[in-house]
């Protein structure tokens, strides 16, 4: 029998011990304060495979409520996002980060807090379109409020240092 502690270890190899490129193969991650580069709305979003076309772009796009925002830049998708950042919501800026690990299609996505400043209107459809469009992916959704609860197989409270799973057969949405 062996024990694996203190890492995570995908197909037996430490995470800690990969390289970048190796673990991007197999994670995509998230948080609630997303950074672009110099570059266009499009190379920001395909990263990790830069031969995705525009029309899967803009298809993740539409389901994730972005599409009329990008219709509205002047060069679409080929727009600055040096120019057009500072335009956008933190809930848009959130939207985008997230399409751009969805259109990865990691083993494992973890979203930090990403859904952090949008409506619960909205972050439950962004967290349902992620669950429709990689049914078979490891979603690991952190968030301090309750609304992942909804799409959850199951869930975990941390508290004062202590993991305990939460029944959601008994979980009473605020």
């Amino acid at each position: 029998s062996v024990t694996y502690e203190g890492d995570w270890f995908i197909n037996q190899k430490a995470v800690s011990s990969m390289s970048d490129r190796e673990r991007s193969q197999f994670i995509s991650v998230v948080d609630q304060h997303p950074v672009f580069f110099s570059a266009s709305i499009r190379q920001n979003l395909v990263l990790g495979d830069r031969l995705i076309h525009d029309s899967v772009i803009l298809k993740l796009l539409d389901m994730l409520g972005l599409s009329a925002l990008i219709e509205q830049l002047p060069n679409g998708l080929y727009s600055s996002m040096d120019e057009t950042e500072r335009n956008f919501s933190g809930g848009e800026l959130q939207r985008l980060a997230i399409a751009r690990a969805m259109l990865v299609r990691p083993a494992i996505l973890v979203l930090d807090d990403a859904t952090s400043h949008l409506d619960k209107v909205t972050e439950n459809r962004v967290l349902e379109v992620i669950r429709q469009h990689a049914p078979q992916q490891i979603q690991l959704v952190i968030s301090h409020g309750s609304q992942a609860l909804t799409i959850a197989n199951r869930a975990f409270s941390l508290s004062h240092g202590q993991l305990k799973q939460i029944n959601l057969e008994e979980t009473v949405y605020a």
